[in-house]
């Protein structure tokens, strides 16, 4: 399921939680409140590891981006005629 429709479905169902124990008809019991409680850490887990894919995707760019940058500095370098430390300085 799209995470947007998780988290709009759980604040769908927090407001439905905090209008019904405003107006004190009771009709959440609490089942329904530790089942919302449940889906809130199962998405947090979930972020969590998406986000640690999403560093782990991020440091191996960053690391293809370093090598093709060295292959381009490596070519560049003869080219321009001079000395690596006068270009990189």
């Amino acid at each position: 399921m799209n995470e947007e429709v998780r988290i709009l479905a759980l604040i769908t169902r927090l407001r439905a939680l905090e209008a019904s124990t405003h107006a004190g008809d009771g009709s959440f019991t609490m089942t329904d409140i530790a089942q919302m409680q449940a889906d809130i850490a199962d998405m947090r887990a979930e972020m969590r590891h998406n986000f640690a894919a999403l560093g782990d995707e991020l440091a191996a760019l960053r690391r293809h981006m370093d090598s093709c940058f060295a292959v381009i500095r490596a070519e560049l370098i003869p080219r321009l005629g001079a000395p690596p430390s006068e270009v990189i300085n």
